[in-house]
């Protein structure tokens, strides 16, 4: 590993901004409830819980900006 990587923190970005046009549900797929939780917030909560993540960046639609902060 080159020595300008060693030691650098890991961050992982979570792509959410589709449409789910393709699902024909009147939300995008990572906004529907499974088991009480956004499919988003599962692969989030997932990555949240490995040790070499430092950081998670989730792109999703302005729209949603606040539902998921």
């Amino acid at each position: 590993m080159p020595s300008s990587l060693h030691g650098a923190g890991v961050a992982a970005i979570v792509v959410a901004a589709g449409r789910g046009s393709r699902t024909g549900l009147r939300l995008p797929k990572q906004f529907l409830k499974v088991g009480g939780r956004t499919l988003l917030e599962h692969a989030v909560g997932r990555l949240a819980s490995h040790p070499r993540i430092d950081e998670i960046v989730a792109v999703v639609p302005a729209a949603r900006v606040a539902s998921v902060s």
